[in-house]
């Protein structure tokens, strides 16, 4: 796995090598054998000292080049053999119906190998256009805004992408290398010729063999047509793209990007992380003042599966948060005031509801008491329960529009005052609210 990591680790090196130096490994049985004979001894332990040393350095600093291209070998074919049985890409559909409809139709810059996308526009009689089909090394790739197409621009390669031999029949430095695609993916091949041109690590990303580079130009100008960007399942962890978007998000003000990802941590405090996500949203995915000014958010964090939420993250927008984060329906009974709160902000872990009612002492002048609060009415009687503190009530989940309801007893002052405090994607959420 060496050549594929994203970082290379020293310890890589100190595997031991199959390939000894068997040649030494002869010599020193022949010297062994012929130190009795009328040789010098000095002589016959000179040259077992050699051979000796040859194996020390062979071990010590062993040769990978055959180990990394066999694993190389073995890793490509396995990837032809995972990515090109995929399944259903019928989710894709809100992909090709915004290529159907927006003008100019619909640039995707895409870091994955398979032909899931390709697939789901031929299904559909989507036009799309990869570039590479028509590319010559040395020359620019263009993707032209063509209503109704797709420009697909595969920027690591793809499954059936393969690198043309060298022009001419000796291969040398002036000769360049370019692209053919294959109609049919055969996980079983051995031949060299025959595995996928597909990069991978972050040493060969920005490799100048192949359309790499005229790959990434191209990029970076789709990019510069556009105002908004949708990213789904990208890890951010890849410094060339990030740079891509960073030098388009600071083009621009009106510029905004909705991510998807299948799972977003909720944290409370972000402010150690230094990671480019962890930056988009502490930055960009809310509303900030900025010259005495409120600047509207430009980053849209969706949580969920491609398949359920596509269509979101292509037509989402950032937004200003709500006015109020949540909202209470409260009603009376003869027993128990009942406190219906709804959320509206991002998705909550590890939130906190607490109460409090207004009250009028004599020394202290009017002030806000803590209030308990039960999640279920029966508890308001209960001496044990009406003895403890239950002035908070803790959730390790609340979701946007999820409802809570919460009782307290039936003659607590009005206004009663509620506070909602959680993780979200954003980082903290903290509402306060009274009821009327």
């Amino acid at each position: 796995m060496a050549p594929f990591v994203a970082n290379w680790a020293p310890s890589l090196s100190n595997f031991g090598s199959t390939d000894l130096p068997t040649s030494a490994g002869r010599k020193i049985a022949k010297t062994i054998k012929g130190m009795s004979s009328d040789r010098g001894t000095h002589f016959a332990e000179s040259e077992l000292t050699d051979a000796v040393a040859e194996i020390a350095r062979a071990a010590v600093r062993p040769d990978l080049e055959k180990p990394f291209a066999k694993a190389e070998t073995f890793i490509l074919k396995t990837l032809v053999e995972l990515l090109g049985a995929h399944k259903d890409v019928s989710y894709f559909a809100p992909l090709l119906d915004l290529a159907s409809t927006q003008p100019g139709g619909l640039d995707i810059i895409t870091l994955n190998y398979d032909l899931t996308v390709e697939t789901a526009a031929k299904d559909r009689g989507t036009s799309i256009n990869r570039g590479i089909d028509s590319w010559q090394p040395g020359e620019n790739l263009v993707f032209d805004a063509v209503d109704g197409q797709v420009n697909l621009l595969k920027l690591h390669g793809s499954l059936d992408w393969r690198l043309s031999p060298p022009a001419g029949y000796y291969q040398s430095h002036l000769s360049p290398r370019g692209i053919e695609v294959v109609e049919s993916i055969d996980p079983e091949s051995t031949s060299e010729h025959d595995l996928p041109w597909i990069v991978v690590g972050t040493r060969d990303k920005l490799a100048t063999d192949g359309p790499t580079l005229a790959l990434n130009a191209a990029a970076r100008s789709v990019f510069r047509r556009t105002d908004h960007l949708a990213v789904v399942g990208y890890s951010f962890s890849d410094a060339h793209i990030n740079a891509m978007i960073r030098d388009w998000l600071n083009g621009g003000r009106d510029r905004t990007v909705s991510i998807l990802d299948y799972s977003w941590p909720r944290e409370r405090y972000r402010s150690g992380r230094a990671d480019f996500r962890a930056e988009l949203i502490t930055k960009l995915a809310i509303e900030n003042t900025q010259d005495g000014a409120i600047e509207p958010p430009r980053v849209l964090p969706i949580e969920g599966p491609a398949a359920k939420r596509l269509h979101e993250v292509l037509h989402g927008r950032p937004s200003l948060a709500p006015t109020h984060l949540a909202s209470i329906k409260v009603t009376k009974s003869e027993t128990s005031f009942c406190l219906e709160v709804t959320w509206h902000g991002f998705d909550l872990s590890d939130s906190w509801v607490r109460a409090s009612e207004e009250t009028n002492d004599e020394f202290q002048g009017r002030n806000n008491s803590p209030l308990r609060v039960f999640a279920r009415a029966e508890d308001l009687g209960s001496k044990s329960n009406y003895m403890m503190e239950n002035t908070s009530i803790h959730f390790e989940s609340w979701a946007e529009g999820e409802t809570k309801i919460f009782y307290t007893r039936h003659d607590a002052n009005l206004p009663i005052h509620l506070e909602v405090d959680g993780a979200s994607i954003i980082g903290r959420q903290h509402w306060i609210g009274s009821t009327e």
